[in-house]
């Protein structure tokens, strides 16, 4: 079992990690693979409680000039956001990428949903 896998820019130049849990990660990854993103690293994180906290700063310490980020799926007030963004706040500085508040936990209508999930893709990359 590995806390966090970690799917490597293929540059040293590295401009962004993202962090992420669950199915945002094959999205994430299909389209890196499909735009030929070469200087984004995705990295997974497979055990959310205890958060591999150490692996993730040592990642993000390797790439001292990239942007890191947690990307997920759920509205930023749900999800892993939060929970991540608490324990990270004072050792690293970690912005979210999510779709944004909602009360419920999901938008009720696939093309909004595609939407929503192409504006996250979206801002992951650029």
């Amino acid at each position: 079992f590995r806390e966090l896998i970690v799917d490597e820019a293929y540059t040293d130049k590295v401009r962004k990690i993202l962090f992420c849990s669950g199915k945002i990660y094959y999205d994430l990854l299909e389209r890196k693979e499909r735009d030929k993103i070469n200087d984004v690293i995705i990295a997974r994180v497979e055990q959310l409680y205890p958060v591999p906290q150490d692996k993730m700063i040592e990642l993000a310490k390797k790439h001292p000039d990239a942007q890191v980020w947690w990307v997920q799926e759920e509205s930023e007030n749900m999800g892993a956001w939060y929970f991540i963004h608490a324990r990270f706040n004072d050792k690293l500085h970690i912005r979210g990428i999510a779709r944004k508040n909602s009360a419920s936990p999901a938008t009720g209508f696939k093309k909004v949903h595609l939407e929503e999930q192409e504006v996250i893709l979206r801002r992951a990359f650029e």
